[in-house]
């Protein structure tokens, strides 16, 4: 488990690991080219008995006395007698006491031997300095033990030193592994220290913990969304979120649903826009209306003129009917308008209400993009006029505490919360896999495919199947994309062809276009250039917009006979 949380830390928080180990093995490389090398040369001294032709006994005691006495030779390396001379000498031009931290002497155990180290920032010097020192203090032992009784110790030079090929300081790969660890270990804490003070939304399991209701969808991180996404892997993730707007409430689904969020900057708007399109797609007839009056973003997100709109018609300067703007998709919208100085005051009059029934009445769905809900109260009001409100909430950027604020503002306002979206989650290596298949167009005749690649009466077959998963009245399975939209539309009204979520035309009539399906096994084959005009058509129907929506469009009425 621990294992698995280290990795989880790794892959949130690598970036700030990686630039913590860039840092660290930068500091490792330059720091060295900042320092001034030091070069180090070693020379060494026999010390020895000087007459041999002592007997065995006193040979040995002599012995002993030198080798208790080697500790003490190698303290007179630092001491004046030796070094004011050397510096005289080789003209060094410095002190005994700075020439005093420049060399050491030392003596391994259990030898005769007296090393002299020293250390220059020019190789030829180190190596002058410790042979010098080596003689000298040879000398100054000699001259110490001449009036010693008995045998005499004498100090030779058995190694002489030699100017260093290399220095010693800096070590530039230890000084790189050492930049590269310490940048390791400070990034992997900094990772760890904002992941334990991170406190923002990350995952759907957290999101539905903070606010208590469902993640209705995951939007994956598409940084080229504007206007509607053409995004196969975002295009999915709104058609789960219309998918699962049906199975909110079976018994009375929502047809007026505000969008909103905690803060700014969560996406609001691209959800507003993405999810009216996917309704339109379905076949429903689809109001988009910009309800943030104080900084309103559909028009602009979409490229449509907003100098008049919502605000102009609540105040009666102008009709509804004026203001509203057919979009490509079968998608209608209702700009902002003119600003006002209380848009709360505004959005909360009798005229906002009768404006939200009028739009309930003349379209299937009426989706409102409204203001955030923690700085302003615009969004609570608006969301107690709508069946419900989607609580779009940004990956790793909002807050839990403004999540549970806004859900608190929502219930306190008495508006109910529909679900919540994801936002702008990160592509990882799986879900990339998952949105990987390869969108295939069928060029020749045969049965028409959709833009994602699946056969119409795959479709078909498909929103049969969610309709009896939804339930049909009287235990009787939807066996059409009709009778799956019928739920979501009035009763008193004809259903129209629904077309395919990629935004194409409706499905052929049984009677005008027969010459463009393929006909059963068995019968008579179609005439080939028929096929072929056929495939033409409905390939420039599924790359063509849809047909702009009527400002007088009553709810589920279409043009064109019912899909058999």
């Amino acid at each position: 488990m621990e294992i698995a949380r280290f990795v989880q830390l790794l892959r949130a928080r690598w970036l700030a690991v990686l630039a913590c180990v860039a840092l660290g093995t930068g500091a490792g490389l330059v720091l060295p080219l900042t320092m001034t090398p030091v070069y180090e040369a070693r020379a060494q001294t026999f010390i020895t008995l000087a007459d041999a032709s002592a007997p065995d006994a006193s040979l040995f005691a002599s012995s002993q006395f030198t080798m208790s006495r080697l500790k003490s030779y190698t303290m007179l390396v630092g001491s004046p007698g030796v070094l004011g001379p050397v510096i005289a000498d080789l003209g060094l031009g410095t002190d005994v006491a700075t020439l005093r931290d420049a060399v050491t002497a030392s003596n391994p155990s259990g030898s005769f031997i007296i090393s002299v180290t020293a250390q220059s920032g020019d190789p030829a010097t180190a190596a002058a300095i410790a042979n010098a020192v080596s003689e000298r203090l040879g000398t100054a032992i000699e001259d110490l033990e001449a009036s010693s009784a008995g045998a005499q110790v004498s100090a030779q030079v058995v190694r002489e030193a030699e100017p260093p090929a290399s220095p010693t300081s800096p070590r530039r790969k230890l000084a790189l592994a050492l930049g590269l660890l310490a940048g390791l270990a400070v990034g992997l804490g900094l990772a760890a220290a904002r992941q334990q003070l991170d406190r923002s939304v990350r995952t759907a399991e957290h999101l539905k913990q903070v606010t208590g209701a469902g993640v209705l969808t995951e939007v994956p991180l598409d940084p080229s969304i504007a206007g509607v996404t053409r995004s196969l892997s975002v295009t999915e993730s709104f058609r789960t979120l219309r998918a699962s707007l049906r199975f909110v409430d079976v018994d009375h689904p929502p047809r007026v649903i505000a969008v909103s969020s905690a803060v700014v900057a969560e996406g609001k708007t691209s959800t507003a826009v993405n999810l009216a399109a996917s309704l339109a797609a379905s076949g429903s007839t689809v109001c988009l209306v910009d309800a943030d009056l104080r900084r309103p973003g559909v028009s602009q997100h979409i490229g449509i003129l907003d100098s008049v709109g919502l605000s102009d018609t609540l105040i009666g300067e102008y009709p509804l009917d004026d203001v509203l703007v057919d979009w490509e998709d079968g998608v209608t919208v209702l700009p902002a308008g003119t600003l006002p100085p209380d848009p709360a005051a505004l959005l909360g009059s009798q005229a906002m209400t009768a404006t939200v029934a009028a739009l309930h009445e003349r379209f299937d769905f009426v989706i409102l993009d409204t203001p955030p809900l923690t700085p302003v109260v615009d969004g609570a009001v608006l969301g107690a006029l709508a069946d419900g409100t989607i609580l779009v909430v940004r990956h790793g950027s909002t807050d839990a505490a403004a999540v549970a604020r806004a859900a608190e503002t929502l219930d306190d306002a008495g508006a109910r919360l529909l679900g919540t979206v994801l936002n702008r989650v990160p592509r990882t290596r799986r879900r990339r896999a998952e949105y990987s298949y390869v969108p295939r167009t069928r060029t020749g005749p045969g049965p028409a495919r959709h833009a994602d690649g699946a056969r119409a009466d795959d479709a078909a077959e498909g929103a049969a199947a969610e309709g009896a998963a939804a339930g049909a009245p009287d235990g009787a399975a939807a066996s059409s994309p009709d009778d799956v939209t019928r739920s979501l539309a009035p009763d008193d009204v004809t259903p129209s062809p629904a077309p395919d979520d990629a935004g194409g035309s409706p499905a052929p009539t049984a009677e005008a276009d027969e010459p463009a399906r393929t006909r059963a096994p068995g019968g008579p084959a179609p005439d080939d250039a028929e096929q072929q005009n056929a495939a033409q058509e409905h390939a420039e129907q599924e790359h063509a917009p849809r047909a702009a929506t009527t400002q007088h469009r009553t709810p589920r009425a279409a043009a064109g006979a019912a899909r058999p």
